[in-house]
């Protein structure tokens, strides 16, 4: 029941605070608030609604009339394809990885999410669910939680196709995107310390996609909701849908989902991330072998 899935993820995530980092507090919303918005992948529309949760909750998501919500932890990924998604029996949060990643950034460690399946795009980026953390209020709470801190390094792939993550002071990420032209090659590096940076360097870089591969994705039921003011769409010679916001924005998006995805063991990241080529399928492969070592570490002592 509900009861019993809040008390797992409250045991998973807060009481045994495994890679102990430096401690910060844990935060909740001030009070709820609601957005309205449609799924890039389902084309659904749907509301969004977020509520504040006492401290030692974690972050939950819940369908509008369910009544088990789904932790938002790496034990509950379900899917990687184009998205991230969660799953606990017939609850389902898809497309999470730009809403985690403005809370990752918020600090936000409590909170229930209400959404239809799927959690609206918005326009594409993880700004609106910035101003909507902006709007709310975040506050603290009368609890700390640890950052996780990285002890030893971890890799998932080889060659071009690579992420690592390795011991650090603080939570970094240096990703490089190498496509053929008109994207070509983009690098950028980012350490996940201040709100405001965030919400001018990151948060406003858009998902994007291929002309080439929009029949392919639709034809698996994806990009139904992909719209020209959600999502930068490049044919051959660049972006088709208007300006981008910057010059690097895929990259910049890159690093956005990878904050979003890498937030899936409720506690803030304390290292050093550096990534080429990869996606949520890597970033997830990351964080489960993080989540053994971290299990493993509890089980030698």
């Amino acid at each position: 029941d509900r009861e019993t899935v809040l008390k797992n993820l409250q045991r998973v995530v807060f009481e045994k605070e495994l890679f102990a980092g430096r401690a910060v507090p844990q935060k909740t919303i001030a009070r709820s608030s609601l957005v309205y918005g449609q799924g890039l992948h389902s084309g659904m529309k749907s509301g969004l609604m977020l509520e504040p949760l006492p401290a030692g909750s974690g972050i939950h998501f819940i369908g509008v009339s369910d009544q088990k919500p789904v932790p938002a932890h790496v034990d509950y990924v379900e899917s990687t394809g184009f998205a991230t998604t969660i799953r606990l029996d017939r609850t389902e949060a898809a497309t999470i990885e730009h809403l985690l990643s403005a809370l990752h950034v918020y600090g936000v460690t409590n909170l229930l999410v209400k959404c239809n399946g799927e959690v609206p795009v918005l326009d594409g980026s993880s700004l609106k669910f910035c101003e909507l953390l902006d709007e709310t209020g975040v506050v603290e709470q009368d609890a700390v939680v640890h950052a996780i801190r990285i002890e030893s390094p971890i890799v998932v792939g080889k060659g071009p196709e690579q992420i690592r993550i390795e011991p650090a002071d603080e939570f970094s990420i240096d990703y490089t995107l190498n496509y053929p032209p008109p994207l070509g090659k983009q690098h950028f590096t980012f350490t996940v310390n201040d709100i405001d940076a965030y919400r001018r360097e990151i948060a406003p870089a858009r998902t994007f996609g291929f002309v080439r591969d929009i029949g392919y994705l639709q034809a698996q039921g994806l990009a139904q909701g992909g719209r020209f003011d959600n999502f930068v769409l490049y044919g051959d010679q660049g972006p088709i849908n208007g300006n981008l916001r910057f010059p690097n924005e895929a990259v910049r998006h890159k690093i956005l989902d990878a904050i979003g995805d890498l937030y899936l063991l409720g506690r803030p990241l304390q290292g050093k991330v550096t990534a080429s080529m990869t996606g949520h399928s890597d970033n997830i492969q990351l964080l489960r072998n993080l989540w053994q070592a971290m299990q493993a570490s509890q089980r030698a002592a």
